[in-house]
């Protein structure tokens, strides 16, 4: 059984426990996020693009999508500045510890 997104059934006019044919194959592609303007400053002033960079693509995502859901400007701003506190802590966007600490348990970039 593999799962699958809601958006992509909905794509596929496709529902749950409907069959699907797939094709799978070795993605060798760098995966790489495009990091907003105002979260690129954000992490450069508070000396964390390494840190940043560091993360798995999927950390990094997490990150972006969840400041660009935002609707306002204010929670925009409000997103950025947890963001780069929860960066600082060592943490994914939900509280766990990010792959770079495995790496580098000290913390130093």
């Amino acid at each position: 059984m593999l799962l699958v997104l809601k958006s992509i059934r909905q794509k596929i006019g496709k529902d749950i426990g409907d069959t699907v044919d797939i094709a799978i194959w070795h993605d060798t592609e760098e995966r790489k996020v495009d990091v907003p303007k105002d979260f690129a400053k954000a992490l450069k002033e508070s000396k964390l693009k390494a840190a940043f960079d560091k993360m798995s693509y999927s950390h990094q995502r997490e990150y972006v999508k969840w400041i660009e859901e935002a609707k306002k400007e204010e929670t925009r701003f409000n997103r950025i500045v947890k963001a780069i506190e929860k960066i600082t802590e060592n943490l994914s966007l939900h509280g766990s510890p990010c792959c770079y600490l495995l790496a580098n348990p000290h913390g130093r970039f």
